[in-house]
């Protein structure tokens, strides 16, 4: 799938901006239960997250696409008890390839123009403003951010700076190779707090369970359980319930 094809998601976004329609309705967008299970584990962990960690943590997402997950994550921000939480959202477009699959040979079809990027960044602007939400949209791939980034973020607010290095959701959609994703983890973990919620797209890969056992591993022993898993296993959410876990 070229860019040209997933501006039309754009396009889909567009409209549900200028009719005004509450962001939860793009759950009922994928034409199968196997999606539509995804979505409603997707908000169940960002709703959670956001209402149960204590401090205003930014959430942070790997992967943004047409901007469907952001809009929805900052849907929940705007109706939770801390409408100021900041969403850090990062992409890289470019038409980069990448691997979509925990196998290194499992390349992905899709690539993401910088056209896309345009209209994501428009679109979750425009909604953004209208809302008074913060947003931080970069423009930049995983491990350049974890370099650049690696003591923290510089956020300004109210007069004030904030350097953040904990976050309350934490959505990784990026690359799924089993060593992008161990590299995704080591860095968040540390990064996380008590009920942080770590949400896993694509975790659909029976054919490599013993990836997947690797990873659910990791996590126990840094402290999260196993908190909600989508039909087929298509998302998996990741509850942090211990905080003096050496990780």
């Amino acid at each position: 799938m070229r860019f040209e094809q997933d501006i039309d998601l754009g396009k889909e976004l567009q409209k549900e901006l200028e009719l005004e329609k509450n962001w939860f309705e793009y759950v009922d967008a994928p034409n199968n239960e196997i999606g539509k299970d995804s979505f409603r584990v997707f908000i169940e962990g960002i709703r959670f997250s956001i209402d149960n960690c204590v401090e205003n943590h930014p959430a942070i997402e790997l992967g943004v696409r047409s901007g469907g997950t952001s809009g929805i994550i900052l849907e929940t921000i705007f109706k939770s008890s801390f409408p100021k939480r900041w969403l850090i959202s990062i992409d890289p477009y470019g038409m980069l390839s990448y691997r979509s699959g925990m196998h290194s040979a499992q390349w992905s079809g899709m690539t993401y123009g910088n056209e896309l990027y345009r209209t994501a960044l428009n679109l979750l602007a425009e909604y953004s403003c209208k809302r008074s939400l913060n947003h931080l949209f970069l423009k930049m791939k995983d491990i350049d951010y974890f370099r650049f980034y690696n003591d923290g973020i510089d956020l300004y607010q109210n007069s004030k700076h904030v350097k953040c290095n904990k976050f309350s959701f934490i959505h990784l959609d990026a690359e799924h190779s089993i060593d992008a994703v161990f590299e995704q983890l080591k860095f968040f973990i540390p990064r996380s707090v008590e009920n942080t919620v770590i949400s896993i797209d694509d975790t659909n890969f029976d054919e490599l369970s013993s990836c997947k056992k690797m990873i659910e591993e990791y996590l126990k022993a840094s402290g999260f359980e196993l908190w909600l898993r989508s039909h087929k296993n298509k998302r998996s959410n990741y509850r942090k319930v211990e905080t003096n876990t050496q990780s």
